[in-house]
């Protein structure tokens, strides 16, 4: 009985541990770490940033600015209390701040596709799950993608064709465990 009980407990880890998200190092994405998010593919460059895009009037849509390698830093965070980041649990996603005012990335309705930008509204819509070639960030079942079709490149929800990133951890260190 204890050998069936010890088999079990080994497969459920193993099947936990297939589903921890990594960064490019291979080490895990620590919950409430602050990370780049940089394209996996070699067909897209650039970092994510905020900028102003369409009627915006002042930075808040989230895009890949392709002048600008490795891009803002993001906060990776989940409300659940656990250390490591998986692609079962809620997150919020928000930029490294600098200032008292926290943006935490949002779905905007809008026209031709739902968008990303950012509020002070803290939600944990998104979930990030490997891909092919790297991880992409997900809400709702449907995958963040960039509207290529648009010069400013936002970040839009478009299951078709999914941003695939790579995770580098700022400056080698990761955030502290943290509760929101």
């Amino acid at each position: 009985m204890k050998i069936i009980f010890l088999t079990f407990c080994l497969l459920f880890l193993s099947a936990c541990r297939a589903a921890v998200v990594y960064d490019a190092d291979g080490a895990p994405v620590i919950n409430g770490g602050t990370y780049y998010l940089t394209p996996a593919s070699t067909d897209l460059f650039g970092g994510l940033i905020l900028a102003t895009v369409g009627s915006d009037s002042f930075p808040q849509t989230v895009v890949l600015n392709p002048m600008l390698l490795p891009g803002w830093p993001v906060i990776i965070q989940s409300s659940l209390p656990v250390a490591l980041i998986d692609s079962f649990i809620p997150l919020s996603i928000r930029f490294e701040s600098y200032s008292s005012e926290q943006k935490f990335w949002n779905v905007v309705p809008e026209v031709p596709y739902p968008i990303v930008k950012v509020s002070e509204t803290l939600a944990f819509p998104f979930k990030i799950e490997s891909a092919e070639g790297g991880f992409k960030i997900v809400y709702n079942n449907s995958a963040i993608g960039i509207n290529l079709q648009d010069n400013s490149r936002p970040l839009v929800v478009n299951s078709t064709d999914p941003f695939i990133f790579m995770l580098t951890r700022v400056n080698g260190v990761s955030g502290k465990m943290s509760i929101v």
